[in-house]
């Protein structure tokens, strides 16, 4: 039986199917499957006329667009210094939103740590749509768990948050001042200026400036 993207192929194309039985394109149950996959479309008008086969006449404007997720929202980073965090951050363009404590039953249900008690603070990006936030998250109980290898780029899960900039000259220029520590230099890869930054914590932060040129080799 053909695939679904089969399906949607030949229905992109044909919309009216008449006049007898079209063999050489559709068998019955081909039709069949059809009919169920356009009745989940937002416009459709399907009309079965019974004779030795099933005939189907399709009817539609368009097909649902289906997307799993819409953007990236947000990036959660348990921390032991709340305020050298937000000063990292705040150079990055982000500003506190909101700080308050989570505790009780019913984050420690969804958060899988028992008698959690931790200030929670929302760091968002300032002037950008959709909404980008970082969250911190400083336990107070239980007391979080160290990571020794956090820096080194072969571990296993989380690697590095990457954010995209208009000009990352500038930007360094201006968060080496601050005091920012970078872990490279600049490597041009796959159309983007990139560079690692050292963040809070020992965590990666990368920053990228897109470019119309891409070569493997480093510019600075």
């Amino acid at each position: 039986m053909p695939s679904y993207m089969g399906f949607k192929r030949v229905f992109e194309s044909v919309n009216l199917i008449h006049e007898g039985f079209r063999e050489s394109l559709l068998t019955f149950y081909e039709t069949l499957f059809l009919s169920l996959y356009f009745l989940s479309c937002t416009e459709q008008k399907l009309t079965y006329y019974k004779d030795d086969l099933v005939l189907t006449i399709i009817s539609y404007k368009k097909y649902p667009k289906i997307y799993m997720i819409k953007h990236f929202d947000h990036i959660t980073l348990v921390v032991k210094d709340v305020e050298a965090a937000k000063q990292f951050f705040g150079l990055l363009g982000f500003q506190e939103d909101k700080s308050v404590v989570i505790a009780g039953q019913q984050f420690s249900a969804y958060m899988g740590v028992d008698g959690i008690e931790a200030e929670h603070v929302t760091l968002v990006l300032a002037n950008v749509s959709p909404r980008t936030e970082v969250q911190l998250l400083k336990y107070h109980h239980p007391a979080p768990l160290p990571d020794s290898a956090i820096g080194n780029l072969t571990k296993l899960g989380f690697n590095h948050v990457c954010f995209a900039v208009d000009n990352l000259e500038a930007e360094l220029a201006r968060l080496k001042v601050k005091g920012v520590q970078l872990r490279n230099e600049v490597m041009v890869f796959q159309n983007r200026k990139l560079v690692f930054l050292s963040g809070p914590e020992g965590i990666t932060v990368e920053l990228a400036e897109w470019s119309s040129v891409a070569t493997t080799q480093s510019v600075l």
